[in-house]
């Protein structure tokens, strides 16, 4: 039984549940949330491959700076490829976690590397600028996997992938 139809009792083969929680209005408006959100990540994410790029191409007189600003941006580059949005809410299960995680591994530096990246320190702002975007974004879309139709929803896809696995 499922919250999404005025909680009634609905039965259903297991093969169509997917689609019925899909198809169900509150999925489908949350969906349409969620996709704005991924949509603004997106382009946040954009944003700060941008930055990446341009501080990238800055070079400072200190040999040691430089390599430690090419391998920010490789570890930045390397991480934002890395992340792969989802297409809808109901992909989306460890989604936020992962993000967070990534953001994590980017936004953390030591003390080392901070005192040298600081001779990038205009380039490293609008980069520190670009992270705390994308943080805002992930926030928002926590927000959204945390209403308790989406907890319902992904509960039951992962009892359909455990029964879609025990079929075959």
């Amino acid at each position: 039984m499922f919250g999404f139809w005025n909680n009634k009792e609905i039965r259903l083969p297991v093969d169509k549940l997917q689609n019925a929680i899909k198809e169900a209005k509150e999925m489908k408006e949350l969906d349409k949330d969620f996709s704005s959100a991924i949509n603004d990540l997106k382009s946040d994410f954009a944003r700060l491959q941008e930055n990446l790029d341009v501080l990238n191409s800055k070079t400072s007189g200190s040999k040691f700076s430089n390599i430690v600003k090419n391998k920010f941006c490789s570890r930045g580059r390397e991480i934002l490829d890395g992340i792969e949005c989802p297409k809808s809410i109901t992909d989306a299960g460890d989604f936020h976690d992962a993000l967070k995680e990534r953001l994590n591994e980017l936004s953390s530096l030591n003390i080392k590397e901070f005192r040298h990246l600081h001779a990038f320190k205009d380039e490293m702002k609008a980069v520190a600028n670009g992270i705390k975007a994308v943080e805002g974004n992930a926030a928002d879309i926590g927000k959204i996997l945390n209403y308790p139709v989406s907890k319902k929803a992904f509960e039951t896809s992962r009892s359909l992938e455990e029964i879609k696995n025990l079929k075959s």
